[in-house]
């Protein structure tokens, strides 16, 4: 009868070796135009995140450049357990989620709320509302 060997692997964390690594220090040091570098690299993959997210071409604007803001002041933080890109990423989804997050909820007065249903001059439909309601369900089954 032969005894089946149980064999552990122990996991140690592990630094990836990221192809941008020269950039992302020459960006720990203040360089610009290693900024503008990796900007130029991220901007546009990232952009596309937040469109996806939002739904809204200029509110993704805005939230990109906030996110390349955070993400500058705080490229101190970047531990290189995972590639920058996929730093980076978090750090804009994060941004987007907030951002749908704080869109303003439309409050109506108790004598308005009687007559919500009777006209629909909202421009949405059912298809629109349905597509938004699921865009916000994906992105907050990515928040931790």
């Amino acid at each position: 009868m032969a005894v089946a060997s149980t064999e552990y692997i122990c996991l140690e964390p592990t630094l990836y070796t990221d192809r941008h690594a020269p950039l992302v220090e020459a960006c720990r040091r203040g360089e610009r135009k290693a900024q503008y570098e990796l900007y130029r690299l991220y901007s546009k993959a990232m952009y596309n995140v937040c469109v996806r997210i939002l739904n809204h071409p200029a509110e993704a604007e805005d939230v990109l450049q906030e996110a390349f803001l955070d993400v500058f002041q705080k490229i101190g933080d970047f531990r290189q357990t995972s590639t920058f890109g996929a730093w980076l990423k978090q750090i804009v989804v994060n941004r987007a989620i907030n951002q749908l997050r704080q869109r303003r909820v439309q409050w109506v007065g108790v004598e308005e709320a009687e007559n919500v249903g009777e006209s629909d001059d909202s421009g949405l439909n059912d298809a629109d509302i349905t597509l938004e309601v699921t865009q916000v369900r994906r992105a907050m089954e990515t928040l931790p």
